[in-house]
């Protein structure tokens, strides 16, 4: 939707952006089922479904919430320099950190 490369995790160094970004956001056209979307703004990735009336659910903390904004309204307001990628693949888990060897520190030394 924007000339601006997204610089989420998941996008990485490697995204490309389009030549030229709109003057105005193109409004996406509405599903006739509901679709799931990434919506990738301020270097943030966030999975959405889109509902055939322009609604948006998400679910944090297992919990599906629905945003009081439509899709469209969203992409008028906080998502106007968004990229929104359609049917989205599953996200790899969030890297864990190798714990810290501790146990040295634990022990006196003689």
């Amino acid at each position: 939707m924007t000339g601006r490369k997204c610089k989420c995790r998941h996008c990485g160094p490697t995204a490309q952006a389009p030549a030229e970004a709109p003057a105005a956001p193109e409004l996406v056209a509405l599903p006739d089922t509901p679709r799931l979307i990434r919506v990738h703004h301020d270097g943030q990735a966030m999975d959405c479904t889109v509902h055939p009336d322009g609604g948006l659910t998400t679910v944090i903390g297992g919990q599906e919430l629905r945003s009081a904004l439509t899709i469209h309204e969203m992409q008028e307001r906080n998502w106007s320099t968004a990229h929104i990628e359609w049917d989205p693949q599953p996200l790899d888990a969030e890297p864990t950190p190798e714990p810290a060897a501790v146990q040295d520190a634990l022990i006196p030394a003689a």
